[in-house]
Formats: C-alpha cells, sequence, structure tokens
C-alpha cells in the first residue's frame, strides 16, 4: 500500500504566500484536495474569501470556452467540484450563503437541456447541503440545511426551475435527495410546508400527460418510485403527516391516473412511467408476491395483503379504470413492424401493453373482490390467453400471464364464490387451450418443427392447477367442465405431465452439487477455513487506516486476542508445582540467569536469558532428605521425591559459591513471600510456559561453561539423565 501516513506538501504553503495568488494557481496544484481535506488553515483561508468562492461557483455553472482543448476544457470545472464538495464545515456554512445559492440556481434557468457534466456538478454541490454525512456536526448540518430550505422558499419558481430540468439525471436526482434525505423533524416540518405550498408533488405527477416529453416522464416516473421506496423504508408512523402519505392519497393516485388518460392519443412513456408509479404504490414488502413463493405457500398471502396499509384505497382508485386498461391490450400505441431471427412481427408487443399485462398480474395478486369481478366483466383473462398463445416467442409475456394465473387459481377465496374461477375455465376454457396448445406442439416437432416458446410456462399453469393447495378446485372443475375434457385433462397429466415433472426434479449428474462430496473441485477447498482476520480486512478501509497512521498488518482480531488470552490462563491453571520443584526454586533463589545472558553485541538472541547454567544448577541440587523430614511428608511429596531416586550422585554446592545478586526483573528471591502479588504469579506463569517449552527452547548446554558451576560438579549425572527426569517430573502440555 502507498502512502500509509498522508503528510501534506508543504510546497502549497510556499504558494499561499504569493501576494498576487490566482485560483488557477492552487487548482493546478496536485495535492489540494488533500490538504482542504486535512484542513489546511491558510488554504481554508484562501479558499472561503468570497472573491474566491464565487470564481469557484462560475467555473461550476457557466460553458467553458469552446477555443479550450477538448482534454482540457472541464478539468478546472471538475477540480472546482472537487473543491466545493470537500464536506469542510467551514467551507459548506460559506457556501450556503445566500449569493451563492441565487448563482447556483441561476445554472437552471437556462434553456434545456442543460449540460449533463455541469448540471451534475451543480447537483452535488448541492446536495452536499442537505444530505447530512455520518460524522457531521448537526448543528453545523442544521445551519446549513435551514439556509437552503429557506432560500428554496423565498424563490418563488425554485420549483419550476427543477420539474424543467428533470429530464437532465443530475437534476432527478437532487430533486429525489431533496424529498428523502432532510433530516430532523423541524427541517422535514420545513420542507413539506414548502412542497405544499409549491404544489411540488401534483406538478411532477402533471409531467404524466401525454403532450410532456419522454425524458421527463421517464425520470419523473423513476423520481416517485424512489421516493416512494426510501420513505417507506425509513418506517415513519403511519398517523404523521409526510410526503409519502401525500404521494399516497387517493387525490394524487386519480390525478395521476387522470393525465395517463387525458387525451385520446397514448403516449407510451406516460402509461409506463405510470404505472411503474401504481406498481409501486401496490408494491406488498418485505414480502415478494412471485409467484414461486406464492405457489408453494399461499397460505401467507394473508400477510402479504395487509403488509401494506394504503393498499384498499389505491385498489379503489385504480378499478375504475380499468375498462380503459383493457382497452389498451386491444388497441395499443402503434408500433412498427419488427423483424427478428424468428420472423417478422407485427404488429408488436409493445411496452405499452406489458406494463398493463403487470399491472393487472399485481390486482390479481390482490385477491380483492371489485377487482376480480371488474375482469370478469371485462373478459380480460381471454385477452391475456389470446397473446399467450399469438406471441410464440415473447417469454416477457408468458411471464406475466402465468403469474396472473397462478395468483388466481391459488386464491385463498371459495371458487363458487370467485368470479374470476369461473371466468378462466368456463368462459376461457383454459383446459382446452392448454391440450391444443400440447397437440399442436407436439405435431409441429413431430414435422421437424421447433419446440414452441411458450411451453415451459404452459407446464407451470398446468402444474398450479394440479397442485393447487386448497383442493376445492378439483371439485369444481368436476362440476363445470365437460366429461370428455376431464378424462383428456386426466390423461394428459398421466401420460405427460408427470413424467415431464420427474424429468425436470432429476439432478443433472444425479446428484445435488451440494451433496456432490467426491467433486474434484470441493476436495481443493474441502479443508479451508476463512479466518475471521480477512474479513476484518476487508471490512476496514485503507482510508480509515491510513487517517490513523496505522498499519493493517498491526491490526488483529478481537476474537484472536481474546481466544490468545482464553488458552494462556487454562494453560497456567494446570500448572501444579510438586516439593522438588519448591525446593529447587528456593535453593536457586540467588541465581540470575538474566545476568547471564549475551548482549546483542555478541548474539542473535539478545535480551533473552541464559538458562543452561540453570539445568547445571539443577544436577547440583542437594538431596531432598537434606531438607524435608520423611515423617512429614504427604503422599504428593513423598510421589516428587520419589520421582527423584534417579539423581544419587548430587555434589555439595556452597551457598557462597552462587551469586548473591537478586533479579528485581523476575522476582526470583521473592517465592516465599505470603502473599504473591499479580507481577510475582504473572511471572511465575511464564516461567511455567518456559519450562514446557511454549516459550522458549532451552539452549544447549556450551562447553565453554564447565569451569563455573560444573566444576564442582565432578560427580554429577549426565545432563541427558536429569533432562529426561525434568520432563518425568513436569506435567503434561494441554495443547
Amino acid at each position: 500500500m502507498f502512502w500509509n501516513n498522508n503528510l501534506s506538501s508543504p510546497s502549497i504553503d510556499t504558494v499561499l504566500v504569493k501576494h498576487d495568488l490566482k485560483l488557477g494557481e492552487i487548482l493546478d496544484h496536485e495535492n489540494i484536495i488533500q490538504d482542504l481535506r486535512s484542513q489546511n488553515k491558510k488554504l481554508l483561508e484562501f479558499i472561503t474569501r468570497a472573491d474566491v468562492l464565487n470564481d469557484l461557483v462560475t467555473l461550476v455553472t457557466e460553458e467553458p470556452s469552446l477555443e479550450l482543448d477538448e482534454n482540457e476544457r472541464y478539468r478546472w470545472p471538475n477540480l472546482a467540484c472537487e473543491v466545493l464538495t470537500t464536506d469542510v464545515p467551514l467551507l459548506n456554512e460559506c457556501l450556503s450563503e445566500k449569493d451563492l445559492l441565487v448563482k447556483l440556481f441561476s445554472f437552471f434557468e437556462s434553456d434545456p437541456p442543460l449540460n449533463p457534466l455541469l448540471a451534475s456538478f451543480v447537483s452535488r454541490t448541492l446536495s452536499l447541503l442537505i444530505s447530512r454525512k455520518i460524522d457531521q456536526n448537526w448543528y453545523s448540518y442544521q445551519l446549513t440545511c435551514l439556509k437552503v430550505l429557506e432560500f428554496l422558499k423565498s424563490t418563488e419558481n425554485s420549483s419550476q426551475l427543477l420539474l424543467k430540468h428533470l429530464g437532465t439525471s443530475a437534476i432527478m436526482d437532487l430533486t429525489l435527495k431533496l424529498l428523502t434525505q432532510i433530516e430532523g423533524d423541524a427541517m422535514q416540518k420545513n420542507l413539506l410546508d414548502w412542497i405544499e405550498s409549491v404544489h411540488l408533488v401534483e406538478n411532477i405527477v402533471a409531467l404524466f400527460h401525454p403532450s410532456v416529453d419522454a425524458d421527463r416522464q421517464v425520470n419523473a416516473a423513476q423520481l416517485l418510485c424512489d421516493t416512494i421506496e426510501k420513505l417507506r423504508a425509513n418506517e415513519i408512523p403511519a398517523n404523521e403527516y409526510t410526503v409519502l402519505n401525500h404521494i399516497q392519497s387517493p387525490e394524487v393516485i386519480k390525478k395521476l391516473l387522470c393525465n395517463m388518460f387525458d387525451e385520446d392519443e397514448i403516449s407510451e412513456s406516460s402509461i409506463a412511467g405510470g404505472i411503474s408509479v401504481l406498481l409501486t404504490l401496490l408494491d406488498t414488502s418485505p414480502v415478494e408476491s412471485n409467484v414461486i413463493v406464492y405457489r408453494e405457500n399461499p397460505e401467507s398471502y394473508d400477510s402479504v395483503k395487509t403488509s401494506n396499509p394504503v393498499l384498499p384505497e389505491v385498489i379503489s382508485v385504480i378499478v375504475p379504470y380499468l375498462p380503459k386498461l383493457h382497452n389498451l391490450l386491444i388497441n395499443p400505441p402503434k408500433k412498427n413492424p419488427i423483424k427478428l431471427a424468428c420472423g417478422l412481427i407485427e404488429p408488436p408487443l409493445g411496452t405499452t401493453r406489458l406494463a398493463v399485462i403487470k399491472l393487472i398480474s399485481a390486482l390479481i395478486a390482490t385477491n380483492t373482490l371489485e377487482v376480480n369481478e371488474m375482469l370478469d366483466k371485462l373478459n380480460t383473462v381471454q385477452v391475456l390467453l389470446d397473446l399467450f398463445f399469438h406471441y410464440t416467442w415473447n417469454n416477457f409475456l408468458h411471464t406475466e400471464v402465468d403469474k396472473c394465473l397462478a395468483f388466481a387459481i391459488n386464491s385463498p377465496l371459495a371458487q363458487e364464490t370467485n368470479p374470476l374461477i369461473t371466468n378462466i375455465f368456463v368462459k376461457c376454457q383454459l383446459l382446452k387451450r392448454i391440450l391444443k396448445a400440447w397437440e399442436d406442439n407436439e405435431l409441429d416437432q413431430g414435422k421437424g418443427g421447433k419446440r414452441r416458446g411458450y411451453m415451459g410456462h404452459l407446464t407451470n399453469i398446468a402444474n398450479s392447477i394440479v397442485n393447487q393447495k386448497d383442493g376445492n378446485l378439483q371439485v369444481f372443475l368436476k362440476q363445470h367442465v365437460d366429461d370428455d375434457t376431464m378424462n383428456l385433462w386426466q390423461n394428459y397429466v398421466n401420460g405427460t405431465l408427470q413424467p415431464i415433472n420427474k424429468v425436470h426434479q432429476r439432478y443433472l449428474g444425479g446428484v445435488h452439487p451440494a451433496q456432490n462430496v467426491n467433486s474434484d473441485d470441493q476436495s481443493h477447498y474441502r479443508n479451508i477455513v476463512f479466518s475471521s482476520d480477512a474479513v476484518m480486512d476487508f471490512n476496514n478501509s485503507s482510508n480509515f487506516n491510513d487517517s490513523v497512521g496505522i498499519d493493517k498488518d498491526e491490526l488483529t482480531s478481537f476474537d484472536e486476542m481474546e481466544g490468545r488470552e482464553k488458552q494462556f490462563s487454562d494453560l497456567c491453571t494446570k500448572k501444579d508445582f510438586s516439593l522438588d520443584d519448591m525446593m529447587r526454586q528456593s535453593f536457586m533463589c540467588d541465581f540470575n540467569p538474566w545476568q547471564q545472558a549475551e548482549t546483542g553485541d555478541s548474539s542473535v538472541n539478545d535480551g533473552w536469558a541464559d538458562f543452561a547454567n540453570v539445568i547445571e544448577q539443577i544436577n547440583c541440587e542437594p538431596d531432598f532428605k537434606n531438607h524435608v523430614d520423611d515423617e512429614g511428608d504427604s503422599k504428593e511429596e513423598k510421589n516428587c521425591k520419589e520421582n527423584h531416586v534417579i539423581m544419587e550422585d548430587k555434589c555439595e554446592v556452597e551457598s557462597g559459591d552462587l551469586d548473591k545478586k537478586s533479579d528485581n526483573n523476575a522476582n526470583l528471591n521473592n517465592f516465599n513471600k505470603d502473599a504473591p502479588n499479580h507481577e510475582e504469579e504473572l511471572i511465575d506463569n511464564f516461567r511455567y510456559l518456559s519450562k514446557q517449552g511454549m516459550m522458549s527452547e532451552i539452549p544447549e548446554v556450551p562447553q565453554s561453561q564447565g569451569d563455573g558451576v560444573n566444576k564442582s560438579c565432578s560427580d554429577s549425572v549426565p545432563q541427558q539423565r536429569v533432562e529426561e527426569s525434568m520432563k518425568a517430573d513436569a506435567p503434561q502440555d494441554p495443547v
């Protein structure tokens, strides 16, 4: 990683001391953005000057000269936008002054279309003032946001300027943030007052009139859909009047439908955009209304229907317009023929009819009696089936018709009281049409033709009929369908549909991929364990590590530290000092292994203690019989003595021959204290782990040390014999 620590370059301070400094010289500096974000005091003083801020706003609002090279034309406007949006509190407060806001909004007074690049610069700058960052000071945000709202209120045509250029995506994004990202009860109340005073929502809905250009209609639909989704995600109480409640009101929905069908000439962008808004209003999130979930668990439909509190009001407004929607299926907007690989499509299905079918599918999913009655009266399902079989290769159409029939067939209403069921199986004769389509497909394939494109969806529709959960459908079919058709249907189910389902349920290769334990690919990765450190490194952004000056290699996960601490505690609790350990330690209390360590100049083991003499000291340990009375020994102490019988040849060492210096670091001479402190216990634990070979290995005894203590131990047992005895006494390593 480059530049783990961001250090400000001193060269910009050198530039700032010039008396005739111009903005272009600062913008050309390579580290201006980094220095500004690090809040360089001199740079901030220069940038926040009134004349400099005015020049920066001019760069992002006015067209650059056409005489400039194309590669250099938008370099300064882009840098000016980056400077204005560095999110420095002082800069934000200065930028929210009325004079600068007037100049920013003057950009919208131009005739459409706007320069999309400059529009994105202006939109980004204004969005910064109304959107609060997580680490932003609340009072600073309230101040800047309040200034923007007060400016919008004081400007009469502010909303009209935004809607005039709504065909530009950047302006649509700015309007969306204005409606959804203002925080604080007081700020939202001011926003709602402004929206109602300028009739912003009604003016957006008015854009769905067929006379409005398609770009604004598409962006207006996207704006309303995103606003509804974002405001619903905020979980605002239903009793509070908000922007969402205003958009979902029956009055606004009715105005939307009136604008869509205002004239005899239909606009495809108006119909498609308006229906997308209606589908968002009918959305039953968080439960998805898809066919697969509905087929598998139709009992959960009640929760789906009641998850949207405004659903009944929306449906009641849409139902009167169902005849006009039905008419669009029969008489769609005229479109030119399309030549595809499968042949000439004349007329094409079109976006309008596909959008209408999606809306009908969503309405059937609500299982509302008035919707079912109106669709039965219009005989809409008959039109859907005609389109289904006519457009053989349009799988978008097939999917939506499949949804419509699946929702209707799995309706929890009793079959006798559901007029849509009667319409589907009696008027439309769905069973006969399925059997006829299947027979025609087999005839075509028998002549060498291709399998028809709707056969997979036709199989889904047949399975929906057979697998109807309620069971009343089969009784209804026997009562209302003739016997010949039912016999043919039963033969089709047993002889054709069931074998197809068995083939579809069969796994490729005979085994589900999750159960294929012999897979060569899985064998390479089966034993790989991904540590939590990898996830933590992924979540920790490089900017955070750079700002605090921490290298990612130095980071250790909390789980790892906690696990190491627990392992250390478990090992230390299992240590058991026997009587010979106590005697051995009391006898060696004056020996300091740290003073025997080699210095960094003579050894690579810099700072480590030399335990070689400790082993030789153990060899010279006096007999336990001279120190402990056998009659007072406990059972454990006797066992300790028996374990050391092999050490018969012990040398007598005078205590004066040993170094009497105390070791303050290790506290070895404090073992006999009645109440050892925390430091002694910690050192004792480390000594135990060293004895187990878990902290550092005991080096071999150098030959040159035979002149010291070992010189008086000529009769001692061999070194290997002593080490074997120590291993026998030491507790086993639990790891």
